[in-house]
C-alpha cells in the first residue's frame, strides 16, 4: 500500500483550488448576476467578504484583475495576486481598513499565480509596504534574473519590477509545474 505525500506546494495548491470550488458554489447567482450587469460594484470595496468561523474570503475590487486575500484558521494570513498597478492604492486602502484592521501587517503567503499586469502590477507595493514572510511565484524568470535556466522568461518591467520587489521578502518559493 502506498502512502499519499504532501509538500507545502501541494498543499496551498489544493487549499486554493478547493477554495475557489467552494467559492464558486456559494456564489453562483451572484457571479451570475455580475455576468448578466445586475450587480453593482464599487471601486475599493470588497466583491464580497465571506466570515466562516475562523477562516475569512476577501475578494477584493481591484478593476480589471484579481486580489484574494484570506485568513487562515491558524491567524497567518495569505495574498493571492495583487491586481493592476492602476489599483494598487485601492488594494492597500482596503487592506489596511478591513483586512488588517488591527494594525498587523503581516503577509504571511504572498502568492502571485502568474506574471500578466492584471495580477502582478500591484506586487511592488504589497512588497514594499507590507511584512511579506514567502512569496510564491511561478517559475518564470524575469529579464533581469540569469536563474533558473530553465524557466520561460517574461520581459514586462512589470514582472522584472516584482521580481526585484521580492528581495522586501524573508523567502521566496518557485512554483514548478512538477
Amino acid at each position: 500500500m502506498r502512502s499519499l505525500k504532501f509538500s507545502k506546494s501541494r498543499f496551498l495548491l489544493f487549499f486554493f483550488v478547493s477554495a475557489l470550488l467552494l467559492v464558486s458554489l456559494l456564489f453562483s447567482t451572484k457571479i451570475e448576476a455580475f455576468i448578466n450587469g445586475t450587480a453593482n460594484i464599487v471601486k475599493a470595496e470588497a466583491l464580497d467578504r465571506i466570515v466562516d468561523g475562523d477562516l475569512e474570503l476577501h475578494f477584493i475590487y481591484v478593476g480589471q484583475g484579481d486580489s484574494t486575500a484570506i485568513r487562515l484558521p491558524d491567524g497567518k494570513t495569505m495574498l493571492i495576486d495583487a491586481g493592476p498597478k492602476k489599483s494598487a492604492s485601492d488594494l492597500t486602502a482596503y487592506l489596511d481598513a478591513v483586512f488588517f484592521e488591527d494594525g498587523d501587517k503581516t503577509i504571511d503567503y504572498f502568492i502571485l499565480t502568474h506574471t500578466d499586469e492584471d495580477h502582478t502590477g500591484g506586487a511592488v507595493t504589497i512588497l514594499n509596504n507590507y511584512d511579506v514572510k514567502a512569496v510564491y511565484r511561478p517559475n518564470v524568470r524575469s529579464k533581469s534574473e540569469t536563474e533558473p535556466t530553465d524557466a520561460f522568461v517574461v520581459t514586462t518591467a512589470t514582472w522584472d519590477n516584482a521580481v526585484k520587489a521580492m528581495i522586501y521578502a524573508e523567502s521566496i518559493v518557485t512554483i514548478s509545474k512538477d
